[in-house]
């Protein structure tokens, strides 16, 4: 009786411990992807706090951008300057002309980075950009935000260019379907042109 009772205890031992050790595996098993899902989460966290959502609050400033392509370009006459969206993130596009050759370069508005750069040949543009006299883009969006049009829209894009001797924003507006585009002088504010899409 008494060898029974010590097999019986005995047997009872080795089941607890291994179902404590059963015990130990489960919570080392679910812990082990909900690390992996924490560390997943915070990569995507990440990722999307370096993408501004508000074109008026990208790191990069359009003298930054400008003084990028400077760098590379000091001769050139720069045509354009564009700030837009490529894959979630903002990029300006900035075009100038040195002789005959025209250098497009796209560069990161977050880190400054240039992503690419592009070069063509016998390109004759007309109409330089002085950056002496143009007003600061946020305030290009802020006249173009006061067009009725433009209510409840967000300002999405918006470019920089010289023709005839205007300089001039134009600023691309959205929300759903609905596209205004408005265009306005880059030295006074006045608004030059409305046009409706979408």
């Amino acid at each position: 009786m008494f060898k029974k009772l010590l097999i019986s205890g005995s047997t009872l031992l080795l089941l607890a411990a291994c179902n404590n050790t059963d015990e130990s595996t489960k919570n080392t098993a679910t812990t082990t992807p909900s690390t992996e899902v924490n560390v997943g989460s915070g990569n995507v966290e990440q990722t999307t706090s370096e993408i501004s959502t508000n074109i008026t609050e990208v790191t990069v400033s359009l003298q930054d951008a400008v003084a990028i392509f400077q760098e590379s370009h000091p001769e050139a006459k720069i045509h354009s300057v564009d700030l837009d969206t490529s894959f979630g993130k903002y990029e300006y596009d900035v075009t100038g002309q040195e002789a005959s050759t025209e250098y497009e370069m796209t560069i990161d508005a977050e880190t400054k980075e240039v992503l690419k750069e592009e070069t063509e040949t016998e390109v004759d543009r007309e109409g330089t950009l002085d950056f002496s006299k143009i007003i600061e883009p946020s305030a290009a969006i802020e006249f173009a935000s006061s067009v009725p049009e433009t209510n409840e829209l967000i300002p999405e894009s918006w470019s920089l260019e010289a023709d005839n001797g205007i300089q001039s924003y134009t600023v691309n507006f959205e929300k759903g379907r609905s596209e205004v585009e408005v265009e306005v002088n880059a030295e006074t504010g006045e608004i030059l042109h409305v046009e409706i899409g979408g």
